[in-house]
């Protein structure tokens, strides 16, 4: 459970309780009381603000982020489903969204305009119930390390003899995170083909000649370790 405080944050007034509070609760297990708990289900309850103060909101959107999660099949809110729109794209003006970050494996929801003195759920539905076994890798990490790795090597371009060619298995994991943005529906397999994919790109940074420097080569397969 959280809770989200809020004041008008120029005076005093918070001293004399003029301020608000909303509290918000998540939970797994988002099927109805006697029924078996469904794990592909998550919803989050936004509790109507407690308090007043004379600059707050009584309308905003909600942005949520469920990390290490599947890509939701569909959201609602309030019994109301959104669209489902390209990551970073941005939702429309007052209509609620939710996407896909491939790169940190994570449903962003953006809720439509909401009433803040006002009880909400926000309903999301896994394409696959957590846990799970490939969420639980350092997919994330890696994917920053292959991402500083592949910096590295193309700047050796026009320096030294190394280029893209030959690293291509390295190219396709690094990218791996974006792929998944642009196809979430592809992030299971994506996720099966990425232990092997890494251990191809080891396999390329150890073949290529990197003589010019003494200690380049080391740094490349640590952050790919």
């Amino acid at each position: 459970m959280g809770e989200l405080y809020e004041d008008d944050g120029s005076t005093n007034g918070y001293k004399e309780f003029t301020n608000s509070a909303t509290r918000t609760l998540y939970s797994y297990n988002a099927s109805h009381p006697g029924s078996t708990p469904d794990v592909s289900k998550v919803q989050f309850m936004i509790g109507a603000a407690i308090g007043t103060f004379e600059s707050m909101l009584y309308e905003r959107r909600y942005e949520i982020v469920l990390r290490g999660a599947w890509p939701a099949s569909s959201v609602s809110v309030d019994g109301k489903r959104l669209s489902v729109i390209q990551y970073d794209t941005g939702c429309p003006a007052t209509d609620g969204c939710f996407s896909y970050d491939g790169s940190s494996l994570s449903v962003v929801v953006t809720t439509n305009v909401l009433e803040t003195n006002t009880y909400h759920e926000i309903d999301i539905a896994l394409t696959v119930p957590l846990p799970s076994r490939l969420l639980q890798t350092d997919f994330i990490g890696r994917l920053a390390r292959l991402a500083e790795a592949k910096q590295i090597l193309d700047n050796q371009w026009g320096i030294h003899t190394v280029h893209q060619q030959a690293y291509p298995s390295l190219l396709l994991a690094s990218s791996a995170g974006v792929r998944i943005t642009y196809s979430p529906q592809t992030a299971q397999d994506e996720l099966e083909a990425f232990p092997k994919l890494l251990n191809r790109a080891r396999s390329e940074v150890e073949d290529l000649d990197l003589s010019h420097s003494d200690n380049l080569k080391s740094i490349l397969l640590e952050l790919l370790s």
